[in-house]
């Protein structure tokens, strides 16, 4: 098999993967824009857009790599996760179309007591039903942001969780809020390859014209 056979089966075989750990994700990430877009040559992302700066770095710190080196690096990277995916101990979460999808990098958050948990953490968790509760109960959390500057809709477009922005609509969450970056859920939604979220958000009327402080369009930052 050539190169370029053997890595489009790989970037369908990790398809088949679940459970990757986030180091691995950034790795395949960046490795397959390496591979089909060569040397990043992009601005780096706002401090607040974290998921697409982390996106941006494991791209960038592959530097001048050739294609067809980024391409066997993929290849061999994704041999040795099905490997172990055959013996049990597999490890790979998201998937997309670009090889993998690398939503909600970072912080690993912490395993909280039910008791201890925010309307975020259940909404990171996708618990609908939590969500919708606490809404009922306290409808102005619909408007709470965290430490970044990020409201709930923020989170479920990050998420690619349509379900989740379908119930904050209807709760009066604004599709066009912005963080503390000027960015909307739509620029999560591209960041993220959300294909089906970026759908849902239009057909909610989400402004596809609105730029960042960066002067990124949502639409831009599908090229990270």
């Amino acid at each position: 098999m050539d190169l370029d056979s053997a890595f489009s089966e790989a970037s369908e075989t990790v398809k088949e993967f679940v459970n990757i750990d986030t180091t691995t994700m950034l790795r395949l990430y960046g490795l397959y824009k390496q591979a089909t877009l060569g040397t990043c040559n992009i601005s780096k992302p706002g401090i607040f857009n974290y998921t697409a700066r982390q996106k941006w770095e494991a791209w960038n710190a592959l530097g001048t790599t050739s294609l067809n080196d980024a391409k066997s690096q993929y290849i061999e990277l994704v041999d040795s996760l099905a490997s172990n995916h055959k013996k049990g101990t597999s490890s790979v979460k998201k998937t997309s179309a670009f090889g993998v999808t690398v939503s909600c990098m970072a912080k690993m958050d912490q395993e909280l007591d039910d008791s201890d948990k925010t309307i975020f953490d259940w909404l990171k968790e996708g618990k609908i039903e939590h969500v919708s509760s606490m809404l009922s109960v306290n409808p102005s959390l619909i408007d709470q942001r965290d430490e970044n500057e990020m409201a709930l809709i923020h989170w479920a477009a990050d998420r690619g969780d349509t379900s989740m922005i379908n119930l904050l609509a209807k709760k009066g969450a604004d599709v066009n809020v912005t963080d503390g970056d000027g960015q909307t859920p739509l620029h999560y939604a591209f960041a993220c390859g959300h294909d089906e979220c970026i759908r849902f958000l239009e057909e909610l009327h989400a402004n596809q014209n609105i730029r960042d402080h960066n002067g990124m369009l949502p639409s831009e930052l599908s090229d990270l």
